[in-house]
C-alpha cells in the first residue's frame, strides 16, 4: 500500500522488464471527466493514455492497448471490452462499491480481468451489510476470501452474530492486512476541502406535527425491537436504514409522516419516491 493516489503509485513503480506495463482503472462512466482532468495534471505528457468509452471500444484491440501506459474504461462497458483479453501490470477499481455484489454482471467482468497488482479504492465499500465485502475480495483476487461461500463462512457469518467482540476478529485481521484507511488528517494525505462549517437551525414543531412524528417514532422502535428480538439486528443494515429514512420523512412535513406511517403498516423495507410536498 502507498500513502500517494493511483497517478503517483504509477510514476514510482513502473514494471519490470519483460512485465506487462499497462495500468487500467476502471470507474463509474461520470467520472470519465475526472480521470481526464486529474491525468492531464499529475501525469508526464509523454505518458500514452487510452479513454477507451463505447465510441471506440470495439475499434481498439489488444494488440494496440498494450503500448499505452494508462487505459482508463467504465464499469459498464467491461462486457465485450478488450480489457478482458489483456494482461495488465495494475487494476485500479475506482468507486469499487460497484462491485460489492459478487455475482453481478460488472463484479463478474472485473473478477476476469488478468492484473499482477489490484487496487480498489471507494469511501463506502460497505453499505448495507459485510457481505459488500465478498465482492471487492471477489474482485481483488485474495485467496481463499475471494470464494463468496469461503468469505461467508469464515468472516461474514461471526461477524454478524451479536454479543461477541471476539466474532469481529476474523474481519479485523483480514482487513488490517490488506486495506488503508484515509481521513482527511491522515498524514501524507493532501486534500483541498474547507474546513466543516455546521450551522444548527432549531424549529418547533406545532401540536399536529409533534403527535404524526411521535406516532411514526413509536412505531420504528416496535420494528426495531422486532429485529433485536429475533437477533437480527446486524444482518437488516439495510432494513435499518430504512426506518430511520421514515422518521427522516415524519419530520419533514405532516403529509410524508402519514406516507411513512402507511409504508410502516405495511412493512415495506424500501422506500418510495415522495410525493410533491404540499402548498404549507
Amino acid at each position: 500500500p502507498s500513502r500517494h493516489p493511483p497517478p503517483a503509485v504509477m510514476l514510482a513503480n513502473p514494471p519490470r522488464i519483460g512485465e506487462p506495463r499497462g495500468t487500467l482503472i476502471v470507474c463509474p462512466v461520470t467520472l470519465l471527466a475526472n480521470w481526464a482532468a486529474e491525468v492531464r495534471k499529475l501525469l508526464p505528457a509523454a505518458t500514452k493514455v487510452l479513454f477507451l468509452d463505447s465510441g471506440n471500444k470495439r475499434r481498439v484491440d489488444t494488440a494496440a492497448l498494450a503500448e499505452f501506459d494508462l487505459v482508463i474504461t467504465a464499469y459498464t462497458l467491461l462486457v465485450q471490452s478488450p480489457v478482458l483479453e489483456c494482461d495488465w501490470h495494475r487494476l485500479v477499481l475506482d468507486e469499487s462499491q460497484n462491485v460489492k455484489h459478487h455475482n453481478s454482471q460488472q463484479s463478474r467482468m472485473v473478477a476476469k480481468i488478468r492484473a499482477a497488482r489490484r487496487w480498489a479504492m471507494s469511501g463506502t465499500p460497505c453499505t448495507t451489510s459485510i457481505d459488500d465485502l465478498a465482492g471487492h475480495f471477489a474482485a481483488l483476487h485474495v485467496p481463499p476470501f475471494d470464494s463468496p461461500q469461503i468469505f461467508q463462512m469464515v468472516v461474514a457469518k461471526p461477524a454478524a452474530e451479536v454479543g461477541d467482540k471476539q466474532n469481529l476478529q476474523p474481519l479485523l485481521k483480514l482487513l488490517s492486512t490488506c486495506m488503508l484507511r484515509h481521513t482527511k488528517g491522515s498524514e501524507g494525505v493532501q486534500c483541498e476541502v474547507p474546513p466543516i462549517s455546521i450551522d444548527n437551525c432549531f424549529l418547533t414543531p406545532s401540536d399536529s406535527e409533534q403527535a404524526s412524528y411521535a406516532a411514526v417514532h413509536d412505531k420504528v422502535l416496535e420494528k426495531v425491537a422486532q429485529l433485536e428480538r429475533a437477533n437480527t439486528f446486524s444482518r437488516f443494515i439495510g432494513r435499518v436504514n430504512a426506518l430511520l429514512l421514515r422518521l427522516r420523512m415524519a419530520s419533514d412535513h405532516a403529509s410524508l409522516a402519514e406516507q411513512a406511517m402507511a409504508r410502516l403498516h405495511e412493512g415495506g423495507a424500501h422506500p418510495r419516491a415522495p410525493p410533491p410536498l404540499p402548498p404549507s
